[in-house]
């Protein structure tokens, strides 16, 4: 049994073990001519230097899956250890009137046309549809029945009721929540968001109550090549033939 790697500088040959304790895998190896011997590799057996091999890919193995388990825990722990923003009140404890803010407050506060303390917020909403729209969390993938919904109908903000998406812009993503390659005009805001590790990503706001919807990504089908993954939880549907929103 072989392993690549390079702790031998990268030129293909491995440390030579001491002569009274090689084993039949470095007597094998050893025979091996530098043709046919995998370049990088050395056999695993007991020697310090093939245990020190070992433990490294062992080490980074765990590491990686540490990693892995931090990264999912992230994904799905509670906003208030990702010390997510909220609506707030204003001075007299009613809801901030949005035309007293800068749009850079707007967006801070997640502070739209249709503005609610964040105690008013918490009764319209249930708290699953709190987290995602109101403290920016994310639901866990293949969760949502309108995963499965594909009535001829319209998306719409579980907050407030503004339509989004379409159902003819909906698409399997095979992500695990629900994907459209196209917005409702003016449905929408996107804004620069950078709490996930640091790296880049574009959010998905509704433009009337700035509730968060998702994120979106450029790896979309035709025609915009773009995908909006939306939570299912910040999302309502009216069917075309029912005016009530499921």
């Amino acid at each position: 049994m072989w392993v690549r790697c390079n702790l031998d500088g990268g030129d293909g040959k491995s440390s030579k073990s001491n002569g009274s304790d090689a084993s039949a895998d470095d007597a094998e190896f050893q025979s091996l001519t530098p043709d046919v011997r995998p370049k990088g590799a050395i056999p695993i057996n007991s020697s310090p230097t093939r245990r020190g091999a070992m433990t490294l890919i062992v080490a980074t193995s765990a590491a990686l899956g540490a990693a892995g388990l931090g990264l999912a825990s992230y994904m799905f722990s509670s906003p208030s250890d990702l010390g997510a923003s909220v609506n707030i009140s204003g001075p007299s404890g009613g809801p901030i009137d949005p035309t007293s803010l800068s749009p850079k407050q707007r967006i801070a506060l997640r502070v739209g046309n249709v503005s609610h303390t964040e105690a008013e917020w918490r009764e319209i909403l249930s708290p699953g549809e709190f987290f995602v729209l109101r403290e920016a969390g994310t639901e866990r993938p293949f969760t949502s029945d309108l995963l499965f919904e594909k009535r001829p109908g319209t998306f719409v903000c579980r907050g407030c009721g503004t339509p989004l998406f379409d159902l003819e812009t909906k698409y399997e993503s095979g992500t695990g929540w629900p994907s459209f390659f196209d917005v409702l005009p003016g449905a929408v805001d996107l804004v620069s968001d950078r709490s996930y590790f640091g790296f880049e990503r574009t959010e998905v706001r509704c433009s009337q109550c700035q509730g968060h919807l998702g994120h979106v990504f450029e790896d979309g089908p035709a025609p915009t090549g773009l995908r909006y993954c939306m939570n299912g939880l910040a999302l309502g549907f009216q069917a075309k033939d029912n005016g009530s929103i499921a």
